[in-house]
């Protein structure tokens, strides 16, 4: 269990740090008018959260919560009213969980937003929000929609950029993770490898050995469209 006092916390906190990050255009079309659970899924890092937040009506605010943050570790099913009452305490009329497939019974708290006609936004990778899965968890109430990196167009518009050959040789080298085209950190991008490869992969299929896993993932990278490459 979590103290109510310590997720108000982290809550206002992820919130600060999240208004400081740039609202994204993006042209697919969310449906938020939606009265079932939106699901958004799709590749780490890639914007979903963001994508949400951008296109929340003027009418609507969301309390935003991302379980990725260690302090939630202790974090369990009996905790979710407790988003309720800071939900309504902070004068939101939304919920937003990102990453929240980590909570053992988090479908249970779903359905009861939904029953009560409450607004709730879940976002999370693939590997953990497979629509078979969702089918069995909130039957008939929800909504999904898969988000990519940035497409070609959605590029230029983020780097006001006109396209050309010049352009597009750039989006081929650089690719379409929002945060990367804003840092250019080479780091960043190995990290964000290494945890899709381990924190998706591994985890969703159980393999032990993520060292093996990690070097196909790097020669499969490193070969692609190679038909003569073989792995060593």
């Amino acid at each position: 269990m979590i103290q109510i006092d310590l997720l108000a916390q982290i809550i206002e906190e992820q919130d600060r740090n999240f208004l400081q990050k740039q609202l994204i255009s993006r042209e697919i079309t969310v449906p938020l008018q939606t009265n079932q659970i939106l699901v958004v899924s799709g590749v780490r890092r890639c914007g979903k959260s963001i994508l949400i937040r951008k296109n929340l009506p003027s009418t609507e605010s969301g309390l935003y919560l991302n379980f990725e943050d260690p302090r939630l570790v202790d974090f369990e099913a009996v905790d979710f009213p407790k988003l309720e009452l800071l939900r309504d305490s902070m004068g939101k009329t939304s919920i937003l969980l990102d990453e929240v497939q980590s909570v053992v019974g988090w479908e249970i708290f779903a359905r009861s937003l939904h029953e009560k006609g409450k607004k709730l936004y879940i976002t999370g990778s693939n590997a953990s929000m497979l629509s078979r899965e969702l089918g069995t968890r909130l039957t008939g109430r929800y909504k999904q929609i898969e988000l990519f990196p940035f497409s070609f167009t959605e590029f230029l518009l983020f780097k006001n950029l006109s396209p050309g050959e010049e352009s597009f040789e750039s989006y081929f080298l650089t690719g379409g993770f929002p945060e990367f085209l804003q840092n250019q950190d080479q780091d960043y991008l190995r990290t964000l490898f290494r945890d899709i490869l381990t924190r998706d992969i591994a985890v969703r299929r159980n393999i032990t050995n993520e060292t093996s896993l990690i070097r196909l993932g790097v020669f499969l990278c490193s070969n692609v469209a190679n038909h003569s490459a073989t792995p060593e």
